[in-house]
């Protein structure tokens, strides 16, 4: 595995991971002081990190997520739609908000649902500019909660699953249908009954009739994933079903704060191009459309035609 980092951003703290490929993430915290950039970057020149881009993913108490129910209708722009219902669900100033959505999968005859994510402007400043003097360049801005996905199998049972990962004295919910988030939620649930309580009310938000699994992970497992009152779920409870790299990573993070560790390893291994990335588009790295490849293929069929031509020209004149 080639090597990866990324950073974690929380109120008052930033987490970098680092995964080399030969040993043991390695994570670090720093206070989000105007010190934290420094010496990000001085850690990773320790350990030759040579990518000039990095992961960098928003704890989930500092962005806004949302399902939106809208209309379906083809004469209408989508972004416009929804960036105008957004602004009516965001607790800050909308202006200048980052932003982004995908849609979720419903029924052809029914409200088109969309997932979006937003956090204010502030937020955004910060990552970029902590990446900044860390002297990279910010490849994705993701909800750091929803790359945990990426721990797992590449391919995972089609169900429906609800995974509850305790960092920091508070809980993410991510809510998983055929291996793509749905949604997410934090709660300061802190027993759990508590857990159970905001479960069964997310699972009537989301309009899912059953639940196949709840899966647990990051700080007090065994407290949480032992408790009798999780069996009013009528669900399997369980660890997440790790992959056997993701489980390998896992493994190897440190006992200390393991939860936002394991989030910050998730925003490292994630994907380069995210469902859900704040980064305003104008600092993604280029990423070409399907148009644009098909046009560069075409351009290169042209150029070895016409140098097949020429040789076989060459070749008659050589006779």
């Amino acid at each position: 595995m080639k090597m990866r980092a990324g950073i974690l951003v929380d109120e008052t703290a930033v987490t970098l991971a680092i995964v080399s490929g030969r040993g043991p993430v390695e994570c670090f915290r720093f206070d989000a002081d105007e010190n934290a950039g420094p010496l990000i970057a001085t850690e990773l020149e320790r350990r030759g990190f040579k990518r000039r881009r990095l992961r960098v993913g928003l704890d989930r108490s500092l962005a806004v997520v949302k399902i939106l129910e809208l209309p379906r209708s083809e004469s209408v722009d989508l972004s416009q739609m929804v960036r105008f219902e957004l602004e009516r669900h965001v607790p800050f100033p909308p202006e200048d908000i980052a932003c982004d959505w995908s849609s979720n999968p419903g029924r052809a005859n029914g409200p088109l649902r969309v997932l979006v994510a937003a956090c204010e402007p502030r937020r955004l400043d910060h990552a970029v500019r902590l990446v900044s003097e860390a002297r990279r360049r910010p490849l994705a801005l993701s909800v750091a909660c929803h790359d945990l996905r990426s721990l797992l199998p590449r391919t995972i049972a089609p169900v429906r699953v609800v995974w509850a990962h305790r960092h920091d004295g508070r809980t993410d919910l991510v809510f998983l249908g055929r291996g793509t988030v749905r949604l997410s939620r934090v709660i300061p649930a802190e027993t759990p009954q508590e857990l159970v309580r905001e479960i069964q009310r997310s699972i009537g938000l989301l309009q899912w009739r059953d639940c196949a699994a709840l899966w647990i992970s990051g700080d007090e497992v065994d407290r949480f994933i032992s408790a009798p009152v999780l069996s009013e779920l009528h669900t399997a409870v369980s660890e997440p079903p790790f992959g056997q790299l993701g489980q390998a990573l896992v493994d190897s993070l440190p006992e200390d704060r393991r939860g936002a560790a394991m989030l910050a390893l998730a925003v490292a291994v994630g994907s380069r191009h995210p469902r859900i990335n704040l980064l305003p588009t104008g600092l993604r790295p280029l990423r070409a459309s399907r148009g644009q490849l098909v046009t560069g293929l075409m351009l290169c069929l042209t150029i070895l035609l016409g140098l097949g031509y020429l040789g076989a020209q060459v070749w008659q004149r050589a006779r």
